[in-house]
């Protein structure tokens, strides 16, 4: 059934069960005042007639409220699980430098598709039902009451906008509370995250009882924020029992009054008196989801920052027919949009031919592994421009240009899925024959066909179930499957004992055949065979030219060797 059509029956249901209240208060007023009639026999008449009312109002009671609960609350989960995907794939869509911000680390981001989803179905599930079920409940016992008795009811709700008004001031409270509370939770989950996705240092490094005092600090403070809103919230409920409680006592004292003095007579006085104490019992209901609503009301608010982030089409842009992988840096620059301030790469000019394997070395932070994130446009150049066979890459389809460029990074990405899985990531719609073939290519079919499950074998967290050779040649695997033109090779041996590094090197070797390919490392055994190889220092390119050439001329290269940095 369709969400919206969900939601209106289970409206529709919520204004039914409100119409409850007011028709037992009437009928249960007349049940009572049966009791004070003389004639036997017209008393249990009248009293079977109204039991049987009662009855019938309790089966009307149980359907609307069983389909009240069930419609919405289905169609708030379905909305929560929308609402799930469009800002999952609203965030896929953003460019890395989103990510880069403080207030969109992983943990928070983790905390708003799940945790925020959550709570804001509340405002279609549990809190619209309740809304609508108390403000029929509490209009309908106004308008009933006001036209049996209208001295009584005056005095009954009287204290409506007194309860209505203390219930905003809790709203614009408990809003604030909310909103400072969740982001401290989210500080907490990202705390979280950013331990248990680095689990493997924490054991080495045997910080687990430092790592537990940083979070129970970032539990702090929400804590701290949680016991005030519940201060808060207590003497707002409080106040508005109590108020509830002294409309009892009013009105019926006052209804006492009118009995005495003649102008009501018992069955008046009663009905009026139910349909006001049972209606505005309903409506406190209502305000018993104000707490829920206001959390609901700022998780929304979050998700919906979310939803309506712009984002950035992998399907704009030209896709060439042919790819053949000349590679043009011209005079670029580029600051990380975090610190505009720190200039990364300082006009850098650099040309790789097509088939040529070009290896990028120099100390660590002088922009070698950032000339690999420009290739592949997760991060776009300040000035200056970058281009494929004299195509810029900004005109080029984002999808088409990482499609056809395949990188080998330090420490390779598998998920927690098969084998077949992970090296079908390479490409879409590919078969099994095609993924034995590339296994094959790396060395890797035989290992696989020994184990229990072959290449249905799930890899755990990470691929912890293989070596950090086996894993790495699984990533190479996947990229083979794309047969890409350009290689990134990111210090793809790095990570590796010797053993694996052999095995590796070996791979990679074969696979840079025919391709364009750029090795960042600094390891002088991944780059002496280099058709040519470049120098980079502070964001510029000091020295380049062969292995042979450079250690003849004596310059930076020469250094770095000698001192054992490369």
């Amino acid at each position: 059934m369709d969400n919206k059509l969900l939601y209106s029956f289970g409206i529709i249901a919520s204004f039914i069960n409100g119409l409850v209240m007011p028709l037992f208060s009437f009928v249960l007023a007349n049940l009572l005042s049966t009791y004070s009639i003389p004639d036997k026999e017209e008393l249990v008449s009248k009293s079977s007639k109204f039991a049987l009312m009662v009855l019938l109002i309790a089966a009307i009671n149980g359907l609307s409220s069983h389909f009240k609960y069930y419609l919405l609350e289905r169609a708030s989960e379905r909305w929560a699980v929308r609402l799930r995907h469009l800002g999952f794939g609203k965030i896929l869509r953003q460019p890395q430098s989103w990510f880069d911000k403080p207030e969109n680390a992983t943990g928070k981001l983790t905390t708003i598709l799940t945790t925020d989803t959550e709570s804001s179905k509340n405002l279609i599930g549990h809190f619209a039902g309740n809304i609508v079920f108390g403000l029929v409940s509490l209009l309908g016992g106004i308008v009933w009451a006001f036209f049996i008795g209208w001295q009584l009811t005056l005095v009954g709700f009287g204290l409506v906008p007194v309860i209505l008004i203390a219930s905003e001031v809790q709203v614009y409270v408990l809003q604030k509370y909310e909103k400072t509370q969740k982001l401290a939770t989210e500080e907490a989950a990202n705390s979280f995250y950013q331990t248990i996705s680095s689990l493997r240092t924490v054991f080495s490094l045997a910080i687990e009882s430092a790592m537990e005092s940083n979070f129970q600090l970032a539990l702090e403070k929400p804590f701290k924020i949680g016991v005030k809103k519940a201060f808060i919230c207590g003497i707002t409920s409080g106040f508005l029992d109590s108020l509830s409680y002294f409309t009892k006592a009013l009105t019926f004292w006052y209804g006492a009054q009118l009995v005495s003095e003649g102008v009501y007579d018992l069955q008046r006085m009663l009905i009026v008196w139910t349909l006001v104490i049972f209606c505005t019992t309903s409506a406190s209901q209502m305000l018993g989801t104000i707490p829920y609503y206001a959390k609901s009301k700022q998780a929304v608010k979050t998700i919906n920052n979310i939803i309506n982030l712009p984002i950035i089409s992998d399907a704009k842009g030209i896709t060439p027919d042919k790819v053949l992988g000349t590679i043009k840096f011209d005079d670029v620059k580029f600051s990380y949009p975090e610190r505009p301030d720190i200039t990364v790469l300082d006009g850098l000019n650099l040309t790789i031919q097509e088939g040529q394997t070009v290896a990028l070395v120099g100390k660590s932070g002088n922009g070698k592994s950032t000339v690999a994130a420009l290739l592949q446009r997760i991060y776009e150049p300040t000035s200056g421009s970058i281009k494929l066979d004299e195509e810029d890459l900004s005109n080029l389809q984002l999808r088409w240009l990482r499609e056809n460029i395949g990188i080998v990074s330090q420490e390779p990405v598998l998920f927690d899925m098969t084998i077949a899985e992970n090296i079908a990531y390479g490409k879409d719609n590919s078969t099994q024959e095609e993924i034995e073939n590339v296994a094959r290519q790396v060395n890797l079919h035989d290992f696989i066909g020994t184990l229990p499950n072959g290449y249905d074998t799930r890899l755990g967290s990470s691929g912890s179930q293989l070596s950090g050779g086996q894993r790495q040649r699984i990533a190479i695997a996947r990229v083979l499957l794309r047969n890409p033109k350009i290689l990134i090779l990111d210090e793809a041996t790095s990570a590796l004992d010797t053993t694996n590094e052999a095995i590796v090197q070996e791979t990679l070797s074969q696979v840079q055949k025919g391709r364009t390919t750029l090795v960042i490392t600094h390891r002088l055994k991944s780059v002496k065979n280099s058709d040519k190889i470049v120098l980079v220092e502070n964001g510029k390119i000091l020295e380049s030219g062969t292995h042979k050439e450079l250690m003849t001329k004596r310059g930076e290269y020469f250094d770095l060797i000698r001192s054992g940095n490369l």
